[in-house]
């Protein structure tokens, strides 16, 4: 009797640390992939930066701005109240021209002249002031529009905006989105999950910009933007 019950408590054992071990696998295949869907994002943002530089205008002033905001898909969706989030990616840019490791955001709820041909496509905020970066780094959540007290430029005006007479000039490859001036309602939220996902570590987006975690996977898109 004494040897079933000990042959049943090895047993037990064994199937309790095969079921820890399993757990431990599946979690980490899913910190994998979802550390995988950021790279998938800052790829792709990869190859919206030329996009960007193919454009004069916005090339120029992306040479000055503070730092940047990269959408690579943003949808229609993310024009309609309780529409679906656009995921993207917030660079600061260094006074020696370096650029940082990007932090993960969202965009949603966006009111704007977005012709109805525009399904999905590119987009990207140039954040050309001190005030627009800290809000896009240092604040969980906020709102865009006129009563966030930004200056807010759209592609038709960009090249006819001097530098430092808007506080986010936005660039899109929809000809005629974002056409004045006017975007309100825009809600943006740190993507503190896909933060931690993709670094490894528990830290803020204004920590991440300052360089403090790194990813050397980020080596492409940090070099990629202008200096």
């Amino acid at each position: 009797m004494g040897y079933a019950i000990r042959l049943g408590t090895a047993l037990l054992a064994l199937a309790t640390l095969s079921a820890g071990s399993a757990l431990a696998a599946s979690s980490n295949s899913a910190a994998a992939d979802n550390a995988n869907n950021g790279q998938k994002l800052i790829n792709d943002a990869v190859r919206t930066v030329p996009m960007i530089a193919a454009d004069g205008a916005a090339e120029d002033m992306l040479k000055h701005a503070k730092g940047v905001f990269i959408m690579p898909n943003l949808t229609e969706t993310a024009f309609q109240k309780d529409g679906q989030s656009a995921q993207g990616v917030v660079l600061k840019h260094n006074s020696d021209g370096t650029w940082s490791d990007p932090t993960f955001m969202t965009i949603a709820s966006i009111s704007a002249n977005v012709p109805a041909s525009a399904k999905t496509g590119p987009a990207a905020f140039l954040l050309m002031t001190d005030k627009a970066l800290n809000v896009f780094t240092q604040q969980n959540n906020c709102s865009l529009g006129a009563k966030a007290g930004f200056t807010i430029v759209g592609t038709s005006a960009m090249g006819k905006t001097p530098i430092g007479n808007g506080d986010i000039l936005i660039w899109s490859d929809h000809p005629g989105a974002f056409a004045g001036s006017t975007i309100s309602g825009a809600e943006l939220s740190q993507n503190t999950t896909e933060d931690h996902n993709y670094y490894g570590h528990q830290a803020t987006p204004e920590q991440i910009v300052a360089g403090t975690v790194t990813n050397t996977a980020t080596n492409d898109l940090r070099h990629a933007l202008p200096s």
